[in-house]
């Protein structure tokens, strides 16, 4: 037994050396394509990257949960459902290429954010996906006030993503006002996916026992990807089509049990 295991951490070693440093936070790479828009609302979404009390940013789109394909490392095709993260980027009907990251290292390629979300905000986005998550979102059954809860949900993730104000302060999540936000209706009045959004982010006390499996597929602006939508989406267990299609996740799981 101990052989082995010198013999799996020479393996992951010299895979890790043969890797850019830039990319030794990717778990694979998966073909992704969007297929249809499940549970959503039209929201439109606004950033005041300088503080300085203009809102240099603007996004309008659906907010919720997307259906997507993907095709893991033996070409399988597989359904997942998840939610957009990246407020800049196009989705793609077609195959593209898509990193498989933990969500901290992510999102890849957004004008929103200076680099990856780090720790605090993935455990923040597991939480809420564990605490709040519904799968009538996905089913085909959803109505009107899944379809708000949805969006409040999704601009709760864009929240814990994007409030830069969380970085030199004491946690402040408000998807009403501050840095960045959902603009407020034409009327004059708070938008009601944000009061949503509020509630479930007022919920979070940092509970672990509350924690979903979460990764991020990402589709960076680089030599190599063309810069579209990268999308939040859940592992249940390890067991799953997409964990099984993931050699390097095989190979640490081996680690852990020796």
């Amino acid at each position: 037994m101990k052989n082995l295991t010198i013999i799996v951490t020479a393996v992951l070693a010299v895979i890790l050396l043969t890797i850019p440093a830039h990319a030794t936070s990717i778990i694979t790479t998966v073909d992704v394509k969007f297929v249809a828009a499940a549970a959503c609302r039209e929201v439109t979404l606004q950033a005041d990257l300088d503080n300085n009390g203009f809102y240099e940013k603007s996004a309008k789109g659906a907010i919720g949960t997307y259906e997507l394909k993907w095709k893991d490392v033996a070409q399988n095709e597989h359904q997942k459902f998840g939610f957009c993260v990246e407020p800049d980027q196009n989705i793609s009907e077609d195959y593209k290429k898509y990193d498989v990251r933990m969500p901290k290292d992510g999102p890849v390629g957004t004008s929103w954010r200076s680099g990856p979300m780090g720790i605090t905000r993935e455990n923040l986005l597991r939480e809420l996906w564990g605490r709040f998550f519904d799968s009538s979102w996905t089913d085909g059954s959803y109505g009107d006030a899944d379809r708000d809860n949805a969006a409040g949900f999704g601009l709760a993730v864009h929240e814990i993503i994007y409030e830069t104000i969380m970085d030199s302060m004491s946690l402040v999540l408000d998807a009403t006002a501050d840095v960045f936000c959902a603009k407020p209706k034409s009327n004059g009045d708070d938008n009601e996916y944000a009061l949503i959004a509020n509630v479930y982010l007022s919920a979070l006390t940092g509970d672990t026992t509350k924690f979903a499996n979460l990764l991020v597929l990402t589709n960076g602006d680089d030599q190599f990807y063309e810069g579209y939508q990268d999308y939040l989406v859940e592992i249940p267990e390890p067991g799953t089509a997409l964990m099984s299609g993931l050699g390097v996740l095989g190979i640490l799981g081996l680690l852990r049990r020796i």
